[in-house]
């Protein structure tokens, strides 16, 4: 049977908008602020191990329960301009959601909750990546040398392992202890937007009309994880490896090919973390209308090509999808890319009729 203490999620919103409409509406200009707090998301709740309870028959997994809460904000406007003149129109359209996003509670006095490279924490982005920040590729052993014997004089035996050698990568020591441990790991990115964008641009002249859309985000961060390059086996990685150090005084930023991976290069860290930007042209049409008298009143013959053209600095396949990328129907644990079917690129010829 069902759970009878599980409910729906809540929300409470607040809107407030302004709509302008100049030159008799060829000119529309919308500016909203919202904001939204959900409240009893599904959470799962810690536990005590020595309550022996298991979800999934695992000892110690959390029930769930309608405790979390989460809250967004931000801005949307939007403007529209239109024209005719004669037998030619056109409209020209954008609008800019601004958006800041943070968890407002798990139900207790607990403060994050930790799952591998993910820290869900109060007032922070959901899905917020937690990790290492990357320093260098040590160039030579000399390097390496140097920050152990430092490490050795804050009392310590080395400064990230004892097999920490020339090629490997070096991480901060962001709190300044002298050597690098799970202390040293701090936010790293999150895979929520600052802001997302869409132009939308139609034109019409006699019978031919086309119309195109473009959309894009800016602001989130992914971890890509689809160009392989870990070097730590027998494998096929990315032509990225190319460029790995591979004797004494190479500078890079690839470290260097090592079975399994000893010094824990592949570590979750800034290393995989990407700007998730991007600018889509998501749709195009283009069309014309005749009038077969004898056929049928109206004939409609278009060409639509979507996602045609697209522009990003990311190095995966597609950061849109990778943003919401991880772990399928849990909007806790986002923004990774494991090899994601990025969108294709489709071409369509048809044909309406009106008789």
């Amino acid at each position: 049977p069902g759970n009878p203490d599980i409910k729906w999620e809540t929300t409470e919103q607040i809107n407030i908008g302004l709509d302008i409409g100049l030159f008799k509406d060829q000119l529309s200009i919308n500016v909203e602020y919202f904001k939204k707090n959900t409240f009893d998301i599904l959470w799962a709740v810690p536990v005590s191990l020595s309550r022996g309870y298991g979800l999934d028959g695992q000892a110690g997994a959390s029930p769930v329960a309608n405790v979390a809460s989460l809250e967004n904000t931000g801005y949307e406007g939007g403007i529209v301009f239109r024209e005719e003149r004669g037998d030619f129109g056109y409209s020209i359209g954008a609008n800019v959601s601004l958006l800041a996003n943070k968890i407002t509670s798990f139900g207790s006095d607990q403060e994050y909750l930790e799952a591998g490279f993910f820290r869900n924490a109060i007032d922070k982005p959901m899905s917020s990546f937690y990790g290492w920040v990357v320093d260098k590729v040590y160039a030579t052993q000399a390097e390496v040398n140097a920050d152990n014997l430092a490490a050795q004089e804050s009392g310590f035996d080395f400064y990230q392992r004892n097999v920490t050698s020339a090629g490997d990568i070096r991480f901060k020591d962001l709190n300044g202890d002298g050597r690098v441990d799970n202390l040293d790991r701090t936010y790293i990115g999150n895979p929520i937007p600052n802001g997302i964008y869409n132009l939308n641009v139609n034109a019409n002249f006699k019978k031919w009309s086309l119309g195109m859309n473009f959309n894009g985000a800016w602001g989130a961060q992914v971890i890509n994880r689809s160009v392989p390059v870990s070097m730590s086996g027998i494998s096929n990685y990315s032509t990225t490896v190319l460029d790995r150090w591979q004797i004494p005084g190479d500078i890079t930023n690839v470290p260097r090919a090592i079975q399994g991976d000893p010094a824990d290069n592949n570590r979750i860290s800034t290393r995989f973390v990407e700007d998730a930007d991007f600018l889509r042209l998501q749709n195009v049409t283009l069309s014309y209308v005749f009038n077969p008298v004898k056929i049928a009143k109206e004939v409609r013959v278009f060409f639509t090509g979507q996602n045609l053209w697209f522009l990003s600095g990311y190095t995966g396949f597609d950061p849109e999808l990778a943003m919401g990328g991880g772990s399928p129907g849990n909007n806790l644990f986002l923004g990774t890319d494991n090899t994601i079917i990025p969108y294709p690129r489709t071409f369509l010829i048809g044909l309406n009729a009106n008789f």
